[in-house]
């Protein structure tokens, strides 16, 4: 978009975002920015649709401490959504030698 002429929404200096995220010098908050439209014209009229994606870059986003896990022998796991701890996934690898 900045080669097109066009300024980024959210630069280095914004108080936009100030409180949440501290952003290294001389970034963008976000990382890059895709919009698709869908746009179709016929005799009856117009129908259109858009959206816009922006990602943020990892500086801004939290880092969970690393984990050490060596799957070794037989093992249950769950995957759990973080606020109502709900089991999304239940699994067991019964013999971690066969995925090598």
């Amino acid at each position: 978009m900045m080669e097109m002429g066009m300024s980024f929404p959210v630069l280095e200096n914004s108080e936009d975002f100030a409180e949440m995220v501290e952003i290294p010098k001389g970034l963008p908050l976000f990382g890059y920015m895709i919009q698709k439209a869908c746009i179709e014209v016929d005799e009856k009229g117009t129908v259109a649709a858009a959206v816009t994606m922006m990602g943020v870059p990892t500086c801004s986003m939290y880092r969970p401490k690393n984990t050490s896990f060596v799957a070794d022998h037989p093992f249950m796991f769950m995957i759990m959504e973080d606020i109502s701890k709900l089991v999304i996934f239940t699994g067991a690898v019964l013999d971690p030698s066969k995925g090598k």
